[in-house]
């Protein structure tokens, strides 16, 4: 399948947090650096790679609020805990768009320059493409969890 910017599977997904942003800082947050640089507490998914991208990016680790659930993170945002919520942007923009009450929450786009989009990652915008995907996938690569080296030892990085 070609993947066009009308596709609802998008190569390269990219970082991004949602926040309802002071209107102080509306205008001038625009990825990780700026968001630390404003003293903003970041909710973050457990295990998940953006938190270690913030970190990266400037933002100091007791800034960073942990969570196991995406609405959890969400409620910090929500009650005020956090200034952000951060993960995937299309996952964001799905979730504000199917949800009204949300409509003072804005999606900031993590720039290319802070996260370079993940090569070979993907984002699906319906549960029924992902579920697609994952069967292609598994049906081209076999089953694993993300931690388990694949049965091809071609693959294995070299000691």
């Amino acid at each position: 399948m070609a993947v066009t910017s009308r596709s609802p599977v998008q190569h390269s997904p990219v970082s991004g947090f949602i926040s309802r942003l002071p209107a102080r800082h509306a205008e001038t947050i625009d990825g990780y650096r700026s968001f630390a640089a404003a003293g903003l507490t970041l909710a973050v998914l457990r295990d998940q790679v953006q938190a270690e991208n913030a970190v990266r990016n400037g933002l100091p680790r007791d800034q960073l609020i942990y969570f196991d659930e995406y609405d959890d993170a969400l409620s910090a945002v929500l009650d005020g805990r956090a200034g952000g919520y951060a993960s995937v942007a299309l996952a964001h923009r799905e979730h504000l768009a199917t949800d009204p009450s949300l409509a003072d929450l804005a999606v900031v786009t993590v720039p290319d320059q802070e996260v370079p989009p993940a090569t070979g990652a993907f984002a699906c915008a319906s549960p029924a493409t992902r579920d697609a995907l994952n069967i292609a996938l598994n049906d081209l690569l076999g089953e694993a969890t993300p931690d388990e080296p694949s049965p091809d030892s071609a693959s294995w990085p070299s000691a």
